[in-house]
């Protein structure tokens, strides 16, 4: 008993060292504190054409959705992903991207397997704690042209028609009110 007190007091401490250091606010327990108003964390990956970094981003209402291949949730809303992305792709102040833990080559048979029209950056596990805040699949994060975090959500739904119904009935109604529902 004496020894599992130990090691659970090691491991939360562990990872409040490794989450204080990408900036993230966790309270005494080691839980991730709401990071809606905060800044996105500083973040690079290498795209395979370049590099993606937070200053892509500036002044941009940016929709992240972070993932990993046989997570059921993920799986589930990458047809309503889809068809929000298609819905506003062509905003000239919006940028959608996702984040999928894994190699350029697994992204790209995942692309062409689940047919995803968005763009899917394969993403090392380092980057995908630092924008899910280490705390698990699906992620879905917006974010204000000022670089704040405006919404923060992990996990969702196994089923892809109630997966779908949050995405379309919610996020996309938010994104859009932030788009200011002009397209420009």
């Amino acid at each position: 008993m004496k020894h599992s007190i130990i090691i659970v007091g090691l491991a939360l401490a562990v990872r409040a060292y490794s989450q204080n250091s990408i900036g993230v606010k966790r309270d005494s327990l080691g839980i991730l504190q709401n990071p809606v108003g905060s800044s996105l964390p500083t973040f690079s990956s290498d795209t395979g054409g370049g590099v993606i970094t937070n200053s892509n981003f500036a002044g941009k209402v940016v929709y992240i959705n972070v993932w990993a291949n046989g997570c059921k949730p993920c799986m589930a809303e990458l047809g309503g992903l889809n068809e929000m992305y298609d819905s506003l792709r062509n905003y000239k102040n919006f940028e959608f991207v996702s984040f999928a833990l894994g190699t350029k080559e697994t992204v790209i048979l995942l692309k062409r397997k689940y047919k995803i029209h968005y763009p899917v950056i394969a993403a090392s596990e380092t980057t995908c704690n630092i924008l899910d805040f280490s705390e698990g699949f699906p992620t879905s994060t917006i974010i204000d042209p000022s670089g704040k975090i405006m919404y923060y959500k992990l996990g969702g739904n196994i089923d892809s028609t109630k997966a779908r119904d949050f995405i379309m009935k919610q996020l996309y109604p938010g994104l859009k009110n932030m788009l200011n529902i002009k397209r420009q």
